[in-house]
């Protein structure tokens, strides 16, 4: 009633249970007529949270164990990780939770520094997926100038706009049918698309721009972002409803310096690409008096 404007709340009830409560204000020749409220029931999601912090921490503990004397599992993780270069015990408990996530459609949310690899981990999600035969679209959210993202993100019909092909076009949320969509920088989703991202996720459908008819979509959605999520909603810059139904799985990837195992391997396959590409026979050797 402050602000007059729509506003988010995280609640609380007597009982334990956690609640959005959300409410719109009404107006009526510029004079507050009403406010709209609802509540949505959110325990069930902060139980399916709090059930994976409990299995990462059993897998953390059980590669503790591993360490000495790698079991199945961890040769089958050597075995699918395919060009991923992991070898420090942080990546490879991370590798592990994403393997045994990967068959289920939940929605994954990465979290790490630009440069740690959310990219290659979610492709890698993808292809441990039950999806793998379905496309992998990659969309940069930051990329996109603002006022063509509901046209590369929902599709547009012909006619729909100026300058719009005539036979219409899909949009990316629909080319993902199948398969899996990665939406990096999530953060710089602007808010309107946001609403409308969340409409697909919680409904599985979208309507192109100009078309009067819903198309159904099926995919698996992984996002990431380099910023915080929490802060943002916070601020009021990003929906604290959408927040949760993407932070179903999170995980966060820790930057280079603090794994530092993972350098010679990485170091390795990045001079194999670049002898791949322009036909040389490079190679590295360990600096005298150094390990």
């Amino acid at each position: 009633m402050r602000t007059r404007r729509p506003a988010q709340l995280m609640q609380v009830t007597g009982t334990g249970r956690r609640v959005i409560a959300e409410a719109y204000p009404v107006f009526v020749d510029g004079k507050l007529e009403r406010i709209i409220s609802r509540s949505r029931d959110l325990t069930d999601l902060q139980l399916l949270q709090d059930e994976y912090a409990l299995l990462q921490k059993r897998f953390s503990e059980h590669l503790k164990r591993s360490q000495a004397a790698p079991d199945a599992e961890e040769q089958a993780l050597d075995d699918a990780l395919d060009n991923l270069q992991v070898r420090s015990s942080v990546m490879r408990e991370i590798a592990l939770l994403l393997k045994r996530v990967a068959p289920s459609d939940a929605n994954v949310l990465m979290l790490g520094e630009s440069g740690v690899g959310k990219t290659a981990f979610a492709k890698q999600l993808h292809r441990w997926s039950q999806r793998c035969d379905g496309p992998f679209i990659d969309v940069n959210c930051a990329a996109i100038p603002e006022n063509l993202f509901e046209s590369e993100m929902f599709g547009y019909q012909p006619g729909a706009f100026s300058g719009a092909a005539r036979q219409g076009k899909a949009g990316l949320l629909e080319q993902a049918e199948g398969g899996t969509l990665f939406l990096d920088e999530i953060g710089e989703l602007p808010l309107l698309m946001q609403t409308k991202l969340l409409k697909v996720i919680q409904d599985g459908s979208l309507t192109r721009l100009g078309d009067t008819r819903s198309r159904k979509v099926n995919f698996r959605l992984v996002v990431a972002t380099n910023q915080d999520l929490g802060k943002q909603v916070e601020a009021g810059l990003f929906r604290l409803d959408l927040y949760y139904r993407l932070n179903v799985i999170p995980v966060t990837l820790p930057p280079l310096r603090d794994r530092r195992e993972d350098i010679p391997d990485l170091v390795e396959a990045c001079l194999n690409r670049l002898n791949q590409r322009y036909g040389r026979q490079k190679f590295l050797i360990p600096a005298l008096g150094r390990p």
